[in-house]
């Protein structure tokens, strides 16, 4: 007899699937946040350009309290103010201190403005405190009209990394199906040759890596919120005199040196990228060899000798107390120096031999799990004036008809030069 079960419910199925209820969250969430700041520093910016027609007009500060909100973390602070003035011929009252409501910790304009008013209201300064206002709606006025830039750029930077965070989360799962329906057709079509699974190795003709993209998006990410925040702690540091906020100014030099590393690793990239590997045949073999030609293409005037080295690279993740590492290991590794024979000036191409013997008992490429996968790499190494040569290549290395069982290796290639 079947049964039927009913449908869960979204209770049930938030229990049930509780990693894309996690997933959804973030979707919503990340880019709510950027949208609410946004919008906020809009409306900062647009208050502003308004009050810029705003009347300035003499005001009597009737009621004036620095309100002090203390949290776990943080202490913020807020001008409690109301004060009344007069606008042809009417009286009118206004609570507002500056254009940004609520209370904040960014800066210390809550406070300064919070002194300055203490001392009109108190009779310390002689002269009137002013307010601006609204011509065309003279119930609305500010007694400070100036936009603060700190609080902009506070805004500002939840909307650069809580926006980014959700784009991102919302493209990956996009670009990871495109890549998986590739796969899967490429899977079908060439079921026993997996070598030709990758875009990048269709051709025999393989192409150096490009620079990190990692090192760039931690380079921009560093930098796009550490400079903000340095900014304000400068601007607090020079209004208040307090040097201990000059600290902060060590995280834009981080965020520096890994745009200088960015930079230098592009340089290099451009300066070669023209730069080619040939194998033939395709794939590597286990048990057999990697042949092929490097065609080096750049500027190689004083080139000296090319080291080559090709290895075999585990990267696995570990689970140790609920907590995950990413190592990797080095299964098998093999390096040559090829002389270039002294280059002369002006020697833009430059090709060298390929070849390395790989015995039977190493393990393919194996990227089918990414928790552990296997790859081969081939790097090529050289000392220039300027930016020294330091290339790498993916290369496939897989178990073929032409593998050699173990014990019946392969004859060993070149020695070292």
């Amino acid at each position: 007899m079947n049964t039927q079960h009913p449908e869960p419910g979204l209770v049930g199925k938030i229990i049930r699937y509780p990693l894309a209820f996690l997933i959804v969250v973030i979707l919503l969430a990340f880019p709510a946040v950027a949208v609410f700041m946004g919008w906020r520093a809009a409306a900062m910016l647009m208050a502003w350009q308004e009050a810029k027609g705003w009347v300035e007009t003499p005001a009597t500060i009737e009621h004036l309290e620095l309100e002090v909100h203390s949290g776990q973390d943080s202490t913020t602070y807020r001008v409690d103010c109301r004060y009344s003035y007069v606008f042809n011929g009417q009286t009118f009252q206004g609570t507002r201190a500056g254009l940004a409501d609520g209370s904040d910790n960014i800066g210390s304009w809550q406070q300064t403005t919070y002194e300055r008013l203490r001392r009109h209201h108190e009779g310390v300064e002689s002269d009137p405190v002013s307010c601006w206002v609204n011509p065309d709606n003279p119930q609305e006025a500010v007694l400070d009209r100036e936009l603060r830039w700190g609080l902009l750029l506070f805004h500002l930077l939840f909307v650069v990394v809580f926006g980014g965070i959700g784009l991102a989360f919302a493209l990956v799962p996009v670009w990871w199906r495109r890549g998986a329906a590739r796969l899967r057709s490429l899977q079908a079509r060439y079921p026993d040759q997996p070598w030709r699974w990758k875009a990048e190795w269709a051709e025999k003709r393989l192409k150096p890596q490009g620079p990190g993209r990692a090192l760039w998006l931690l380079a921009v990410f560093w930098n796009v919120v550490s400079l903000p925040v340095a900014a304000i702690a400068l601007w607090d540091a020079v209004r208040e005199e307090s040097p201990w906020a000059l600290v902060f100014l060590g995280f834009p030099l981080v965020g520096v040196g890994l745009l200088a590393a960015a930079i230098v690793q592009s340089r290099r990239y451009r300066r070669f990228r023209d730069s080619r590997l040939e194998l033939r045949p395709m794939p590597g073999v286990i048990g057999g060899s990697l042949r092929g030609t490097l065609h080096l293409a750049g500027d190689l005037t004083a080139i000296g000798d090319v080291e080559l080295i090709l290895q075999c690279e585990r990267t696995f993740v570990t689970r140790r107390g609920g907590k995950s590492q990413t190592c990797r290991e080095i299964l098998w590794e093999q390096q040559r120096v090829v002389p270039t024979g002294g280059a002369t000036f002006g020697l833009t191409e430059l090709q060298v031999p390929v070849d390395f013997s790989i015995p039977s008992d190493c393990r393919p490429t194996d990227e089918s799990r990414g928790s552990d996968a296997v790859r081969w790499r081939l790097k090529a190494r050289a000392a220039l004036p300027g930016a020294n040569l330091d290339l790498k290549f993916d290369v496939p290395v897989f178990g073929t008809a032409d593998s050699r069982p173990p014990g019946d290796q392969p004859p060993a290639g070149p020695g070292p030069g």
